[in-house]
């Protein structure tokens, strides 16, 4: 793995908390896909964010709606194979219920050439790394 894909991760995580939509569209593949593990395990949605600017700030959008405050603290950057995972910590607030998360969160991220061409994040730093083990799904490959 190249110290090129680190910087990419750590570029896409300064990004995120920036809520930079079009950053996005600039550095990850047309046929990007995020799964999000707040939205799937918490909210019950699928989670799966697909790329394109409007899909990216559409989940932006339905990420800040539900939260009163939702920070995801940096991290180690760990090499797994191809990949990286990002591990960091979730401290978050429901708007209307009160809820508090404090807890590990870890983003795994697949590349293609120097885009990012898949990330999903888990509650769980073990599954993250498994997860980041597999090579790129061929749906999006």
């Amino acid at each position: 793995m190249s110290d090129a894909n680190v910087e990419l991760a750590r570029r896409s995580f300064d990004a995120w908390c920036r809520r930079d939509a079009k950053w996005f569209v600039e550095n990850t593949t047309p046929e990007f896909e995020f799964v999000a593990a707040v939205m799937s395990t918490v909210e019950g949605d699928s989670g799966t964010v697909r790329g394109g600017e409007e899909g990216i700030r559409q989940y932006f959008t339905i990420l800040d709606e539900p939260w009163e405050s939702f920070v995801v603290d940096e991290g180690e950057y760990r090499e797994v194979d191809d990949q990286v995972v990002c591990v960091g910590r979730l401290r978050a607030k429901g708007r209307g219920s009160g809820v508090e998360f404090d807890q590990p969160i870890a983003m795994a991220l697949w590349f293609d050439g120097d885009k990012i061409a898949r990330a999903q994040s888990f509650l769980d730093v073990d599954e993250a790394m498994a997860a980041a083990k597999e090579a790129l799904p061929e749906a999006i490959e």
